[in-house]
């Protein structure tokens, strides 16, 4: 018991050096925009956004002391999975359940990306909910589990998982309290379906580009990434590389289900807590598509349950080698959090393919620097207005509206129902001592998009007169 505590200690000493103190990333910046993108009553997250609101109470700006919320979840997910295996493996083997989950390389995202914390907050009230299920608290889980769905509604098979557990046990499944979390799964469901599509640019849902059935064929491919990565933790990204479509992927996963649930696992075997990841990975890896094909912060909630079949599976005399590993592994990928051009360097050279991860990069760099990625990048894609969008803003850092107006000018000709593009425009047209052209380009944009909250500023700079403040708090910041 004594050296489990000091285990457990040490774990928490090593994942806080790991943790902090970093800086923010990617979307964390967007936690304080002058007004959000998302407005309040649309917003499908509350409880992760009400853990934002306290820590930018407590902390302000320091990423630091976000990043130690981040890590406090995480302790307390790992402890809670901790209680859970402890009731199918001795004190060492749930000890090694929990380390594997909390130090994963695969499993770092929501720790060191502020954004991210929405997956580990929903995996720590699924956790609460379970251990509150098997203590014959039922009622108390359903309402874990829907607080749950307020931190990320990817949880949604949850409930699935405890029938799954029942039926392995070989007792009744409670027909009550699954049939209310399966409800308010799908509500929560309907919710951020209707959510995404009444707002634009939402990352998720089927108004994406990408479509259903692609999307399927993406997950295949990408379950199978996950897995290898699981198994050899290295390289992992802030922005993985497009999946490829492969359709027979699915193949041998539905095949491994089905002769699974034949067998009918007991909780006891690592073959039940293997199903129970697959279906946690259902919500986001199916045919509901977002914005991004692979994330490794999907697998955090299936993570614990493969945590715990791998420590079933594995050999005590092997724990220690593989937890050491991990560490090393961890150690490895810690500057990788802890900089946004070591970020997105790493991403831009795992998916050198991908634009995502050159834009930011263009962010963090030198202007030259950043000037020689884009232009490397709009060669290859010379119709995307994003780059030229991000060319122009380069352009403009290094004193020179006139080249930023020509690259301005070609994202809004791609893109004619942009404001974005409008309000870029007409800064370069207000720094090249056109005001009236600029003055319209501001309107313009704010009559599609009143609460675009930098051309509502620069509109007032130039004496004009915008809108009435807007009630929907949708303003979004030029590119």
């Amino acid at each position: 018991m004594v050296a489990s505590r000091l285990t457990a200690l040490a774990l928490a000493a090593g994942l806080a050096y790991l943790a902090l103190p970093g800086t923010f990333l990617f979307d964390d910046h967007s936690l304080f925009a002058e007004s959000q993108p998302v407005p309040a009553w649309l917003q499908p997250r509350p409880v992760t956004y009400l853990t934002f609101a306290t820590d930018k109470l407590l902390w302000g700006r320091n990423a630091a002391g976000f990043r130690l919320t981040n890590l406090l979840i995480h302790l307390g997910a790992a402890f809670l999975l901790f209680r859970l295996a402890r009731r199918y493996l001795d004190e060492g083997g749930a000890l090694f359940a929990a380390a594997l989950f909390a130090l994963h390389p695969a499993n770092g995202e929501p720790l060191f990306y502020v954004f991210a914390r929405s997956s580990s907050l929903a995996a720590l009230f699924c956790l609460a909910a379970f251990e509150l299920w098997l203590s014959q608290f039922r009622w108390l889980a359903v309402a874990a589990f829907a607080v749950a769905l307020g931190a990320k509604e990817e949880c949604a098979a949850f409930p699935l998982v405890l029938a799954l557990h029942e039926w392995g046990a070989r007792r009744p499944i409670p027909k009550a309290p699954i049939a209310a979390m399966i409800a308010t799964a799908c509500a929560a469901g309907a919710r951020v379906i209707y959510s995404t599509a009444a707002i634009g640019n939402s990352g998720s849902g089927f108004g994406q580009s990408t479509h259903p059935w692609p999307y399927f064929e993406q997950q295949g491919a990408a379950i199978w990434i996950y897995l290898s990565h699981i198994a050899a933790p290295f390289p992992i990204s802030i922005d993985p590389p497009i999946p490829p479509e492969w359709a027979w992927a699915w193949i041998p996963i539905l095949a491994a289900a089905v002769w699974t649930m034949r067998s009918r696992p007991r909780p006891e075997s690592p073959a039940l807590w293997f199903l129970a990841a697959g279906l946690l990975l259902l919500p986001s890896s199916s045919v509901l598509p977002a914005a991004d094909a692979m994330a490794y912060r999907r697998i955090y909630l299936p993570m614990a349950a493969l945590a715990i079949g791998a420590a079933l599976a594995v050999p005590a005399r092997a724990r220690l080698p593989i937890g050491a590993v991990l560490a090393i592994f961890g150690l490895m990928l810690r500057p990788q959090w802890q900089s946004e051009e070591f970020a997105w360097r790493h991403a831009h050279e795992q998916a050198p393919e991908k634009l995502r991860p050159v834009i930011q990069l263009s962010r963090a760099v030198s202007r030259p620097e950043a000037l020689r990625l884009l232009e490397a990048a709009k060669t290859k894609n010379p119709r995307n207005a994003d780059l030229a969008s991000h060319l122009g803003r380069v352009h403009l850092e290094m004193s020179n509206p006139a080249l930023a107006l020509s690259e301005f000018g070609k994202a809004l000709a791609l893109e004619p129902a942009d404001p974005r593009h409008l309000q870029n425009r007409g800064v370069a047209l207000y720094l090249l001592n056109q005001n009236d052209a600029a003055r319209a380009d501001f309107e313009r944009a704010l009559t599609l998009d009143p609460c675009l909250g930098a051309a509502r500023i620069n509109l007032e700079k130039l004496g004009g007169t915008p809108p009435p403040p807007c009630l929907s708090t949708t303003a979004s910041n030029a590119k």
